[in-house]
């Protein structure tokens, strides 16, 4: 019996590796990819976000949260190229099994002095998309290490069977959950 060819095997494996997120994704609504950027590519980043810091096109502040600021791929060539990456869209692709489209992109900072500047409360993505499909993912991209107890972005995995989540009081959205008791928090992971 011959072996494959190693450059099929590959492919086999990196076909199996696909299927094998995509699964878990539908089972939990969440998946990480660790291993996706490398080191040289988050120094790139990390460069393009302090030059554009620089210049005053993004807000940074050591010791207090600034507001997410949006459509952050105009403000330094890196960042465009980034959400035209292939190996971030053709994850995408694969997870929801259709073409996709940018619909923001934004940039959260946490101060460095002030580690529980910043916080969110529990909410879905989904309200705040206008879209009426539920083809949508949220790609997050960490640049750093997070600590606990600086707050980090945590997801409560198979939430997204509970289908869409009041978002408003008195008629009013108010970015946030307003059905407490369907959020078990216990089953929370960090990102």
């Amino acid at each position: 019996i011959r072996r494959p060819p190693r450059s099929t095997r590959k492919e086999s494996s990196a076909a199996s590796d696909v299927y094998k997120r995509q699964s878990y994704y539908r089972q939990f609504g969440v998946v990480g990819f660790h291993d996706l950027l490398n080191s040289e590519d988050i120094k790139k980043i990390h460069n393009g976000i302090n030059e554009a810091i620089e210049k005053g096109d993004l807000k940074y502040n050591d010791d207090e949260f600034e507001a997410y600021q949006n459509d952050i791929i105009f403000c330094h060539p890196i960042l465009e190229k980034l959400v035209n990456d292939k190996r971030i869209c053709n994850i995408t692709r694969n997870l929801i099994s259709n073409p996709i489209e940018l619909q923001h992109a934004k940039f959260a900072v946490k101060p460095k002095k002030n580690k529980t500047s910043g916080g969110i409360k529990w909410h879905q993505d989904f309200p705040f998309f206008p879209h009426t499909n539920f083809d949508l993912i949220a790609c997050v991209i960490h640049l750093d290490d997070e600590e606990i107890d600086s707050g980090p972005l945590k997801v409560i995995p198979q939430s997204h069977e509970l289908g869409l989540l009041s978002h408003c009081t008195d008629d009013k959205f108010v970015y946030h959950c307003t059905q407490e008791e369907k959020i078990d928090e216990d089953k929370s992971i960090p990102l």
